[in-house]
């Protein structure tokens, strides 16, 4: 009986390790998947600057164009 209750013990001890693992492995992906996110803001938000200058730059251009005619 003893033997039983033990085997037991420790089959739950496993699957609590494994539940662990798979959780910090979530927590990891999660974590990643988050950084990646706010890179992609980032980089969106430097793509909408870079077009705004680009434009502001293209109207000057042409201002200094029509002042030159």
């Amino acid at each position: 009986m003893a033997d039983r209750g033990t085997e037991y013990h420790v089959q739950k001890i496993q699957l609590l390790e494994e539940a662990i693992a798979l959780t910090e492995q979530f927590l990891s992906a999660r974590k990643t998947r988050l950084e990646i996110q706010a890179e992609i803001e980032e980089l969106k938000a430097a793509t909408t600057t870079l077009h705004l200058k680009k434009q502001i730059i293209k109207e000057a251009m042409e201002l200094v164009r029509k002042q030159n005619e």
